[in-house]
């Protein structure tokens, strides 16, 4: 998703838990998310470990999560990442079977 876009994370199915499985937020390809008036052809990518913190925060475990691409939410305390640069945030996960609750009268089929 673009800089300053919200997006919702969610597997199909409500047995379902969020893994994440890696984050970037900056820009490695030249060509997604271009803005007309912010630059765009520099790539950059900072702060990943506080990123990738920040992003399993919200959705590790979760059925679904909302993350906004922001350095608001994503950026340590008082820093930009990537200043000057558009930028958008990409979320690798996978969706894997609850498994933290024994459920007696309910079979779950994952």
């Amino acid at each position: 998703m673009c800089e300053g876009q919200k997006a919702f994370v969610s597997c199909p199915s409500i047995f379902d838990e969020i893994t994440v499985v890696g984050t970037m937020y900056g820009r490695e390809d030249l060509s997604i998310c271009v803005h007309p008036s912010i630059p765009s052809s520099t790539k950059c990518q900072e702060q990943e470990t506080q990123i990738n913190a920040q992003i399993r925060g919200l959705c590790e475990g979760e059925h679904t999560c909302e993350v906004a691409a922001n350095n608001d939410l994503l950026a340590k305390a008082g820093t930009t990442i990537c200043p000057n640069v558009y930028k958008y945030l990409d979320i690798k996960f996978r969706s894997v079977c609850f498994r933290g609750v024994s459920f007696k009268l309910l079979h779950i089929r994952c």
